[in-house]
This record gives structure tokens, C-alpha cells and sequence, in this order.
């Protein structure tokens, strides 16, 4: 039993019980980048319907909840880090991703406690290919420009290939 949390309002509590009556795992991977929305849209799709989606699959028996938040809770920093790290969110997208997991936690009970994957930044094919992802751009650059320019050479990132990030939502 597969929902497109995207295809519904998920900010009304009432309007998410009924999607998850026969699910047993509950997979939370919607959210709205920064760039993409004002504080409003994204306060409601990445953490309002994040919430609403975890109390309406406690009352419908669901047995995990899977959240995909982000490593840019972490911000910048400078160290290998581990799920114990302090984290030092930066941008909106990422104050409301690990704003969620709190909420999350602090809802969560013996009975039912969510598992959060806090994601590197995926990149890949799909059916709707974002090229403003650096990797995918940068994949875009070199096929069709024949050479990839990277600008800020002290800058890292985190990456995760789709079918890695799918297979440790399996997991």
C-alpha cells in the first residue's frame, strides 16, 4: 500500500488517518527545498505534515515510521561526524528537518519510536531529474559541454546515490 503524501494535504491531521489504515511502515520522504517556497510552504510540508503523518500512523496501527531528514541538520563542520554530533542547521530546510526529528522523538513512545535517516545529498537518475543538485548538473555539464567547472574549491558536500539511499530505506 503505497501514498503519495504529495498528491494530498498532509497539514490536517483528520486528512491523514485514512491513508495510513492498512500501511505498516510509513516512509516520510517529502519536504520542500529552500529555494523552491516561502517560510509558510515549507514550515507546513517539512514539518507540519512530518508531525501530522507520524500521529496519524500511530492511530492507525502502523508498525515503523521512517523519516528521511538530512544531514544539513549538521551544517558545516569539520570532522567525520555520527548521529551523536552536535548539529548546527543553517539553512530553513534544515532548521525544519531536524526541528521534525525533535518533535518527532518527543512524541515517540516505547510502542512507537520513528527511525531517521538523515540522507547525504542524492543524486540520479529519475523520471524527473533535478539538475540544480550539484552532482546532477555537474553529470549534465560534462555529457553535453564536454568539461565540469567547480567553483569554491574548499567546499564539500555529502552525496548518496538513489539506489543506496532507497536500499537503506529497505534496510
Amino acid at each position: 500500500n503505497i501514498v503519495d503524501s504529495n498528491s494530498h494535504n498532509m497539514t490536517h491531521l483528520d486528512s491523514c488517518y485514512k491513508f495510513f489504515e492498512n500501511a505498516d511502515v510509513v516512509i516520510d520522504l517529502a519536504a520542500t527545498a529552500d529555494q523552491y517556497a516561502d517560510w509558510t510552504e515549507i514550515y507546513q510540508n517539512n514539518f507540519l505534515a512530518t508531525r501530522n503523518a507520524f500521529e496519524a500512523s500511530r492511530m492507525a496501527g502502523v508498525k515503523k515510521f521512517i523519516f528521511a531528514s538530512s544531514c544539513s541538520v549538521y551544517g558545516a563542520q569539520d570532522s567525520v561526524l555520527n548521529e551523536e554530533s552536535k548539529t548546527n542547521p543553517l539553512s530553513l530546510y534544515a532548521r525544519t528537518k531536524i526541528a521534525s526529528e525533535r518533535v518527532l522523538h518527543d512524541l515517540s513512545d516505547e510502542g512507537f519510536k520513528p527511525i531517521f535517516l538523515r540522507f547525504g545529498t542524492v543524486f540520479g537518475f529519475s523520471g524527473r531529474t533535478r539538475f540544480d543538485l550539484v552532482a546532477n548538473l555537474l553529470t549534465a555539464h560534462a555529457f553535453y559541454n564536454k568539461r565540469m567547472t567547480v567553483f569554491g574549491k574548499d567546499q564539500i558536500r555529502p552525496f548518496v546515490h538513489v539506489d543506496d539511499a532507497a536500499r537503506s530505506v529497505v534496510c
